[in-house]
């Protein structure tokens, strides 16, 4: 590979970068697959022919490392809702109580809670 041709890919690498962090700082979770395959690709061709100058890799190497850090944010937020979710689907279906000497007693309700309108 020529130097030329690195270079598009180190440049062309930045960008997918770049996307990357824009995509995780607006949510958009659906993009990152594409990203990431992009990304890959890249990597592996500059992996192949390394360029002459490490200013530019390690450049890239710390973009890496900053979305590497939403990343690990972005799945720490989506854990976290959904442990929420699965604690507010415990507190609709079962109904927690304590007995006379104190101890937690969980009675578990069948049915869905509902609503009743009266006129």
């Amino acid at each position: 590979m020529n130097s030329a041709a690195c270079e598009k890919d180190l440049s062309d690498l930045q960008t997918v970068i770049l996307t990357e962090r824009t995509a995780l700082l607006t949510g958009d979770l659906e993009q990152l697959r594409a990203l990431a395959n992009r990304k890959k690709h890249l990597i592996g061709r500059i992996n192949a022919h390394p360029p002459a100058t490490s200013a530019r890799i390690e450049q890239i190497r710390e973009a890496l490392l900053r979305n590497q850090t939403l990343l690990r944010q972005a799945m720490n937020g989506v854990r976290s809702i959904s442990e929420r979710l699965l604690d507010l689907r415990r507190v609709r279906n079962s109904l927690g109580t304590y007995d006379s000497r104190g101890n937690k007693a969980v009675s578990v309700s069948g049915t869905p809670p509902s609503f009743e309108k009266r006129t």
